[in-house]
């Protein structure tokens, strides 16, 4: 799920956690994404805590498809948060 808000978006993927904290995320048909525990952290919108995937995280998810032009921008701010790699 993808909401907006003017050129800001946020998805939302849901996701089962095991007792580690770990998650399996569903995909299209039988695909699935793994999402380990240490690869999560808090995060804020508008002042509500929430659960986000890390910058290292959310570049690893952006390989393996050809990349739109929001990926290459959201590849650009992660970068300049020191923790993304790539």
């Amino acid at each position: 799920m993808e909401l907006r808000s003017g050129d800001r978006a946020v998805d939302i993927h849901p996701m089962t956690l095991d007792a580690a904290g770990d998650g399996v995320q569903k995909g299209f048909g039988d695909e699935t994404f793994a999402h380990r525990a240490r690869d999560r952290a808090e995060g804020m919108i508008r002042g509500r805590p929430v659960v986000v995937a890390t910058a290292a995280r959310l570049v690893e998810l952006r390989s393996g498809y050809e990349l739109r032009p929001e990926d290459h921008h959201d590849l650009e701010l992660l970068r300049g948060l020191g923790d993304g790699r790539g």
